[in-house]
């Protein structure tokens, strides 16, 4: 997909590098997963909506990313147009999706020795 024209070369690879591990502290037995759900008295939920925003807003960007990319391969420049149109109508107000996946790459190396 990077090869692709317009594509950034080598985008989804570093952020794949950067932040592969941090992602995965999200699932199953992930560090994030665990803390968010351990209380001093219960198991159970405990997300903050902070976190849970910028989850949501990086996970868009990833989408955006992948949709631009099936968009160029199927050489359809109008649906990358919409998805382009879409998105910064949806996110022109909030921080770019990289800086938030790097806020949450240093948050979770602050409770993994990672």
């Amino acid at each position: 997909m990077e090869n692709q024209d317009g594509f950034e070369q080598g985008a989804l690879t570093r952020i794949k590098v950067e932040h592969w591990k941090m992602l995965n502290d999200y699932t199953h037995g992930g560090i994030i997963q665990v803390k968010s759900r351990l209380n001093y008295e219960t198991i159970e939920p405990n997300y903050q909506p902070e976190r849970i925003s910028r989850t949501l807003t990086a996970s868009a960007y990833l989408s955006f990313l992948a949709g631009i990319g099936i968009a160029r391969i199927a050489e359809s420049d109008e649906v990358a147009l919409k998805l382009r149109e879409a998105y910064s109508t949806i996110y022109k107000k909030f921080n770019h999706p990289l800086k938030i996946l790097e806020a949450e790459r240093r948050e979770a190396k602050i409770f993994s020795p990672r």
